[in-house]
């Protein structure tokens, strides 16, 4: 379904309005900056968590330029009369602008993907987020190589199985 702007930002306000009263909100993924581990079609209930007690792993929903973009926190920067966050879609190869406590929409604490629901919570998730923010800044290495030898592999494979004939 497409929406006109002024419905858009009516859809909005309205979110945000229940986040801020503290009730969580449900919304599809529509982008891909943080496949593989949210897809475009992944229904998220994102929960309006103190900005204070976010940790790198966490994944937030926050405004961008011209919409609400949900990416892991990867760093933490806090000082005597500052706290703000860094993130970075796990596919996107920058981070983004620093997240503050004004931008800040809220945290994702479960998804749900073909029927299945994952609680980000669970001891798994926790751990598995915390690594994929400590390996952040070199997923655009490990990503291309990974390509890279992918792509070696299906031509080596190819080599090896051509039948040869002979003539």
């Amino acid at each position: 379904m497409l929406y006109n702007s002024a419905e858009l930002s009516l859809l909005n306000e309205l979110t945000e309005v229940l986040l801020e009263s503290e009730n969580d909100v449900g919304l599809y993924v529509g982008g891909s900056s943080m496949y593989p581990h949210l897809r475009k079609g992944d229904y998220v209930h994102i929960s309006k968590i103190n900005f204070e007690l976010l940790h790198p792993g966490d994944i937030i929903v926050f405004k961008g330029k011209e919409k609400y973009v949900a990416h892991r926190i990867i760093k933490k920067v806090s000082g005597l009369d500052f706290l703000y966050y860094i993130t970075k879609g796990d596919s996107c190869k920058r981070a983004d602008k620093a997240v503050t406590k004004e931008n800040y929409f809220g945290k994702i604490v479960s998804f749900k993907r073909n029927g299945k629901k994952y609680h980000m919570g669970s001891r798994f998730f926790k751990n598995y987020n915390r690594f994929l923010a400590f390996i952040s800044p070199y997923t655009p290495i490990i990503y291309s190589t990974l390509r890279f030898s992918i792509h070696l592999f299906k031509s080596f494979k190819n080599c090896i199985f051509v039948k040869h004939t002979k003539k």
